[in-house]
């Protein structure tokens, strides 16, 4: 069990309900997705990934970090 606080308010980590596997459909940022709450992470690629924030464009490098 953890113990967990935010505001002074207690949180049981034991009693927290299980996520569902049914999909969910939901919107987020314009976005539909219909994705179960518990789902597997989806597997990395080894391409690069163009991000864009505020107004400056970066490259993950996810083939470098895999690297052992």
């Amino acid at each position: 069990m953890v113990q967990l606080k935010y505001r002074g308010v207690n949180y049981d980590t034991t009693q927290r309900p299980d996520l569902s596997d049914q999909p969910v459909e939901h919107v987020y940022r314009g976005i539909h997705f219909n994705k179960a709450p518990r789902h597997e992470a989806d597997v990395l690629s080894d391409r690069p990934v163009r991000v864009s924030y505020r107004g400056t464009v970066y490259e993950t490098r996810i083939a470098e970090a895999l690297k052992p």
